[in-house]
């Protein structure tokens, strides 16, 4: 995976359906306004520009869940489900990641505050 600025989601299970792609993936919304998912490895598994990426949260129970359409490709992805952490703040943790990546899709991968 290359080094490249923008915000970074580390720990994301990424699927396509039921079918996992990754375990402990990664979500890059880069500052460039390009967009990509990493599995486990770093290997690329879609890129494509943020204007051409959608993101909606899921609902309860699936609200740490975020559906993808990427380039016309759908994936789903849990920001921070791979998280070794045993404690109740991790459920808060995972929410407020899949709140932060749609956030940031829709912002263009531009910082803002929060």
């Amino acid at each position: 995976m290359t080094d490249i600025d923008g915000i970074v989601f580390s720990q994301t299970q990424i699927a396509r359906g039921m079918r996992p792609l990754a375990q402990h993936g990664t979500v890059v919304v880069g500052a460039n306004k390009s967009f990509s998912l990493y599995g486990t490895q770093g290997d690329l598994i879609a890129q494509a520009p943020v204007d051409q990426v959608t993101a909606k949260r899921g609902v309860w129970p699936w609200r740490n869940m975020v559906f993808l359409n990427v380039a016309g490709q759908k994936y789903n992805c849990t920001p921070g489900w791979g998280e070794n952490r045993w404690n109740g703040a991790v459920g808060v943790m995972r929410t407020s990641a899949a709140k932060g990546l749609v956030d940031a899709i829709d912002s263009g991968g531009r910082r803002t505050a929060t």
